[in-house]
């Protein structure tokens, strides 16, 4: 038995030492397990990118060395989604394997043109490094979509990189196998080797031949002393519970996990801390755009916080204040409150937050806005703007997937907007609109001395309806959806015969669009943003609305 057990503990004495001595040459001192170094001649392409099945691997960290023979190199990792705005068609360089012959991959055909801009000054990556010489980042990789990029800087040329493994303390258990894996190769032999002679009678007791073994029943261990048997198995186990995590590496063995297709991932637009700081740095940028274009007014600048009708009403006032020499004086503060955050496989996204507003000092307004961004590296915009009640808000969903519209929620936005649309129009039938929307639409129709049609429609727009920078914006909430419409209402006055319209100094809009004078029709057009909730039955309620003059 003592035979057996020796022979035992010197096999995996010797499997130990063989697999410490594999570990430390190749984990080495700084815990990971790296590929050779490998040359990739990238020619036009502007970026090394990895593909999904690198990095698809869960509570792994892994390591990423590049240098570039033209100079400084840039080496980043970010969502899959906002690298693809990044790189908006560029060509790159991809990488799709990695194993003891190096990092290899393939060119991938893109618009030679691209040129995107300096990676260093990018806020959207989530880990990045930069500079001269080799540059090293580690990637900590959780099984959710990611992407690495290798960019030179400045000066094109080829990137030499290596990917590895961080194994934390893998050094150390290597270091600590070889130890161990020693130890119980010298006591395996020993134990093997060694052989116990009689000494007394007990001795001989146990080591009588085994003729003389009580009859019916052959020679067992245990036969053995207790106090043998009892070390054995002692040996035994604690060898097992030693080597067998030292062979399961400790549980930092890289776990895989099914690749992602990029074409299949999306992102959500933003993060719920981030919807805040968007509407503050929104205001910031409109505030500096204000005192930049006072003087000029040039509306060309606001195009920078603004889209859709909100942008059309910046046009109209900037050229009314050119015609009275006047400017944009007022200071507006944005607070962001609540957010509805939709995912997008790609750029443009879009997201609803909720909060005030307020001009100078003047009293917050309770306010629902659109913004959105039409690519990783563009500001956020306003692209639609509703005075709304906190209180008839409904929850917000998770951001991602939980606040994303499905294909029925779609359906009912948009027959929701229409309903709205043909409320406006008519002023029948529909979902009933705010006191305020239905007296300003009565006025409007009922001219005195003349006959007036209003007219809406859906805010033209090069999206279709339900896109991003469409007119109507939905989120998916946990009692259906939210719903911002855009509207583009255009009231036409006609005179009755015999009578015009007069010329009216005091109108702004009249003189902005070039009705002065005595006018037989007058034309109004307007903005006019609606936010309602659907249930989940498509029932809609309008909870606010604003309108903007428009030209």
């Amino acid at each position: 038995m003592k035979k057996t057990v020796g022979i035992l503990l010197a096999v995996l004495g010797l499997l130990l030492s063989a697999a410490g001595v594999a570990g430390i040459v190749l984990i080495g001192s700084d815990n990971t397990i790296e590929s050779p170094s490998s040359t990739l001649k990238i020619g036009d392409a502007k970026a090394v990118v990895s593909t999904p099945g690198l990095l698809a691997y869960t509570d792994t960290t892994m390591r990423i060395t590049a240098e570039s023979s033209g100079g400084s190199v840039f080496v980043g990792q970010a969502h899959p989604v906002d690298v693809t705005s990044y790189l908006d068609g560029a060509p790159t360089y991809a990488v799709t394997s990695v194993g003891t012959s190096g990092v290899s991959g393939e060119a991938v055909e893109g618009d030679a043109k691209a040129a995107p801009p300096d990676p260093t000054k990018q806020t959207f990556w989530t880990e990045s490094t930069s500079g001269a010489g080799s540059q090293t980042l580690q990637l900590a990789l959780d099984g959710k979509p990611t992407t690495y990029v290798v960019m030179p800087l400045g000066k094109p040329g080829d990137i030499t990189m290596s990917s590895g493994v961080v194994i934390p303390g893998g050094f150390g258990l290597a270091i600590g196998a070889l130890i161990l894996g020693v130890l119980l190769l010298i006591g395996g032999i020993v134990l093997a080797r060694r052989r116990r002679t009689p000494s007394g009678p007990d001795d001989a007791a146990v080591n009588r031949p085994a003729a003389d073994a009580p009859a019916g029943r052959a020679p067992t261990g245990a036969d053995e002393p207790a106090g043998a048997r009892t070390l054995s198995r002692a040996v035994t186990v604690s060898v097992l519970a030693l080597t067998v995590p030292a062979l399961a590496g400790c549980g930092v063995v890289p776990q895989k996990v099914e690749p992602w297709k990029n074409s299949e991932v999306t992102k959500p637009s933003m993060t719920p801390d981030q919807a805040d700081l968007v509407l503050k740095d929104l205001a910031t940028r409109r505030n500096a755009i204000a005192k930049a274009t006072a003087t000029s007014n040039d509306a060309r600048p606001w195009r920078d916080v603004s889209s859709g009708p909100l942008y059309t009403t910046e046009v109209l006032q900037s050229q009314y204040r050119q015609m009275t020499k006047t400017s944009e004086k007022s200071v507006v503060s944005l607070v962001g409150t609540k957010s509805y955050i939709p995912a997008f496989s790609g750029y443009p996204m879009y997201a609803l937050v909720a909060g005030t507003e307020a001009y100078d000092k003047g009293k917050p307004i309770e306010v629902l806005n659109v913004v959105q961004r039409t690519s990783v590296i563009a500001p956020w915009t306003m692209l639609a703007a509703a005075h709304v009640p906190a209180k008839s808000l409904p929850a917000s969903a998770a951001p991602g997937g939980a606040s994303t519209p499905g294909p029925e929620q779609q359906k009912q936005a948009l027959a929701a907007a229409n309903a709205v649309m043909a409320r406006i129009n008519t002023g029948k039938g529909g979902p009933a609109l705010p006191k305020e929307l239905e007296s300003f639409l009565s006025d409007m129709r009922t001219t005195e001395g003349a006959s007036s049609l209003v007219r809406a429609q859906l805010w033209p727009s090069d999206a279709e309806p339900l896109e991003p920078g469409g007119p109507v914006q939905a989120v998916a909430t946990p009692t259906g959806s939210l719903v911002l419409a855009s509207y583009d209402l255009l009231n036409t006055q006609t005179a009755n015969p015999g009578k015009v319209f007069r010329d009216n100094p005091e109108s702004s809009y009249r003189k902005a669009t070039q009705q002065t004078g005595n006018q037989e029709i007058v034309r109004y057009r307007l903005a006019v943003m609606v936010a309602m909730t659907v249930d989940k039955q498509g029932k809609p309620t309008v909870i606010g609305f604003d309108q903007v003059p428009v030209r």
